[in-house]
C-alpha cells in the first residue's frame, strides 16, 4: 500500500485523538505548541534516541542522487521515523493552499525532525534561473547571501542528494563548524524544480535506511502539495516604474505603507528572509488584485482602473483587508493611504 493511503488510513483509525490546530481558523499561530506537545508525549514514553552515532559532514564529489523507487511504505521505518512521517502527513492535509502553508511546513519540519538549519529556496526576483533562500532556521547572514544554486545544478537528479563538499562552501564556516549532519537538498517538482528544501537533521543521515526512506517521502510531499506555491515565484517579477504609475495627476492611488509591512512581517513570520519580503509582498498582491502595482522603498503603490472614484476606494480597502488575511495581520499594524496621483509621497 502506498506511503499516502497508508497514512489516511491510520488517520481514519486514529480519528479519536487530538485534532491538528491546522484546522482550525488561526492555523499557524499555534501548531508549534501542538508539535511540542506531540513530540513530548512520545519523549514522556520512549527511551531517548542515541545521537553518538550520527556522522560529521563527509566531502563528497557532488550531489548523490538516490532512487525514486515506484511506492514508499512504511515498512521498514523505525519507531520515531515513522511516528515523525505519520506526524507530517497528518499536519499537511490541514494546510492552506498558500504562502502561509508553505511557511508552516517548514516550521513543522524544524520542529518534528529536530533540525539543526535550514532553508528553503525559490527562484529569485533577479533572475528565475537562479534559486535563493526565501525561508531559514539558523544560518547566519553570511550563508544566506552565499547560498544560490542555479536551476540546472538541482534539476539533475531524483528527488534528493546530500549536499556535496563544493557546495557546502557556500555555508559560512561558522555554520559548517556547528552542524552535526549532512546537508541534505530536496529540489521540488522533480523534473523541472520550482522551489528546494536544504536541510540538516539527524533524520538525514543517508547511512540509516529508515531515514533513507523518511527523505524520500518528504520529496513525494513537498512535490505533491507544495509544487503550486513557489511557482508563483517563477512568474514574471515587473513592478511598474513609478513615473509610469502616477503619469496622471487626477487617479486615485492606494499606498501601503513599507516600513509597517516589513515590520510586521518580520515579527509574525521570523524565517522569512527580509531581503525577500517586498518580493513576497508583491507576488501577494499580484494574485489578490489586477492592480498596475508599483515599488518603492517607502512603499507599494496600486492603481485600479475605475469609473468612480468610490469602486475605487472600496476596492483599494478589500485589498488592504484581503492582504492583512493573508498574511494573519493586524490591519492596524499597516499603515496605508488613498492618494490622488498629484499628492503622492514618492
Amino acid at each position: 500500500m502506498g506511503l499516502m493511503n497508508r497514512v489516511l488510513e491510520i488517520q481514519s483509525e486514529d480519528s479519536g485523538k487530538e485534532a491538528s490546530p491546522y484546522k482550525s481558523a488561526q492555523g499557524f499561530l499555534h501548531h508549534a505548541e501542538f508539535v511540542r506537545r506531540k513530540v513530548n508525549q512520545k519523549q514522556d514514553n520512549t527511551p531517548a534516541r542515541d545521537t553518538s552515532s550520527v556522522r560529521g559532514m563527509e566531502a563528497r564529489p557532488g550531489l548523490s542522487p538516490h532512487p525514486q523507487g515506484d511506492t514508499i511504505s512504511l515498512e521498514g521505518f523505525q519507531t520515531d521515523s515513522e511516528e515523525a512521517l505519520v506526524q507530517i502527513l497528518q499536519a499537511v492535509h490541514g494546510l492552506p493552499d498558500t504562502f502561509l502553508g508553505l511557511y508552516d511546513f517548514f516550521v513543522l519540519l524544524r520542529d518534528v525532525l529536530s533540525i539543526e538549519k535550514s532553508a528553503l529556496l525559490t527562484p529569485s526576483a533577479e533572475d528565475s534561473r537562479i534559486f535563493e533562500p526565501v525561508l531559514f532556521w539558523n544560518l547566519d547572514q553570511t550563508s544566506l547571501h552565499r547560498l544560490s544554486f542555479p536551476r540546472e545544478e538541482l534539476s539533475g537528479f531524483d528527488r534528493w542528494g546530500v549536499l556535496s563538499a563544493q557546495n557546502v562552501t557556500k555555508l559560512s564556516s561558522r555554520d559548517i563548524a556547528v552542524t552535526e549532519s549532512d546537508f541534505i537538498c530536496i529540489p521540488f517538482p522533480e523534473k523541472e524544480p520550482v522551489g528546494a528544501l536544504l536541510f540538516s537533521s539527524p533524520y538525514g543521515q543517508s547511512s540509516e535506511k529508515a531515514n533513507t526512506l523518511l527523505v524520500s517521502a518528504l520529496s513525494q510531499i513537498l512535490s505533491t502539495n507544495f509544487a503550486g506555491i513557489p511557482a508563483q515565484f517563477s512568474a514574471e517579477y515587473t513592478p511598474i516604474p513609478l513615473d509610469v504609475l502616477l503619469a496622471d495627476p487626477q487617479e486615485r492611488i492606494l499606498h501601503i505603507s513599507m516600513l509597517e509591512i516589513h515590520r510586521a512581517l518580520r515579527e509574525h513570520f521570523p524565517m522569512v528572509s527580509a531581503q525577500r519580503i517586498p518580493e513576497i509582498v508583491y507576488r501577494t498582491l499580484a494574485t489578490l488584485t489586477e492592480c498596475r502595482i508599483g515599488i518603492s522603498p517607502e512603499g507599494f503603490y496600486l492603481h485600479l482602473e475605475a469609473p468612480f472614484a468610490r469602486a475605487q476606494d472600496r476596492f483599494y480597502e478589500e485589498t488592504v483587508r484581503q492582504l492583512c488575511s493573508w498574511f494573519t495581520l493586524d490591519p492596524d499594524e499597516v499603515t496605508w493611504h488613498i492618494y490622488e496621483g498629484k499628492n503622492v509621497q514618492r
